[in-house]
């Protein structure tokens, strides 16, 4: 073989490598710009029933307001943690997501949720006074407690050794 020919199988070889490169990128980034897109989404609508739910007193409101909501937020949920990806808030998105699983009555759901966005930053405290909420509306008082005391002690700066012991909570 000569060396031109052992030359140009190597820019050959070189350019469809970068081409596979450039294609995994532009795949990898789209279907991340999706799930921020979607997980936007999703937290937009809890706030929102969330602004509606504060809004009024009754049961019998938030129970109406939950349906009227209740397609929307699964579908957004849904098509959020279908895509893959990962980028630095994430974590307040899978918050929203637990949070829609909740205000819809499906605790172990929200619970799991609230799992995965934990993995991913064990230190954010909202998942703790979350995790606080979802254990006192199923009666499970002592994890509830667990939790609030790993949020205060998030909030204010003291120990992080006992937030991850408090971690625990969430298993």
């Amino acid at each position: 073989m000569s060396r031109s020919s052992k030359y140009r199988a190597m820019q050959i070889v070189t350019v469809a490598l970068s081409g596979t490169i450039l294609a995994l990128a532009i795949s990898y980034y789209g279907a991340m710009t999706l799930r921020n897109l979607e997980g936007a989404r999703l937290q937009t609508l809890v706030m929102a029933m969330e602004e509606k739910n504060a809004a009024v007193k009754s049961r019998q409101a938030h129970v109406y307001i939950a349906r009227e909501y209740g397609p929307a937020i699964q579908k957004a949920r849904r098509d959020f943690l279908s895509l893959p990806g990962y980028w630095k808030d994430i974590h307040v998105q899978y918050l929203a997501a637990s949070a829609s699983f909740y205000y819809q009555g499906m605790f172990k759901e929200a619970l799991k949720t609230l799992k995965e966005g934990f993995g991913l930053h064990p230190f954010f405290m909202n998942n703790f006074q979350m995790a606080a909420v979802i254990f006192d509306s199923i009666g499970l008082e002592d994890k509830a407690k667990e939790c609030m005391e790993a949020f205060t002690a998030l909030k204010n700066g003291t120990d992080t050794g006992s937030v991850t012991m408090a971690a625990e909570c969430l298993k």
